[in-house]
């Protein structure tokens, strides 16, 4: 089960899998922020900054997200929030 929220005014996109565990965040690539349990190191969610942006640029490939997301349906979401 995947969580989703966005912060519009920083653009940035949280997502959380299953229930909240002590997590820690990993960037390996910048502007995506991996978080990996403390005791087991499973990922627990993505952090990913300049979500929009990258939306829009079409750069969201180039951050190789470890999880299966909907990235159109993502922004599509967003954008008609906002």
């Amino acid at each position: 089960m995947l969580k989703v929220n966005y912060d519009s005014k920083f653009d940035i996109l949280y997502i959380s899998i299953g229930n909240p565990v002590p997590s820690y965040g990993d960037e390996q690539v910048p502007g995506l922020v991996i978080l990996k349990n403390i005791k087991t190191d499973e990922i627990t969610g993505v952090t990913i900054f300049d979500f929009m942006k990258k939306v829009k640029e079409n750069t969201m490939d180039d951050l190789e997200i470890p999880i299966e997301i909907d990235i159109k349906k993502i922004s599509q979401d967003i954008s008609t929030i906002n």
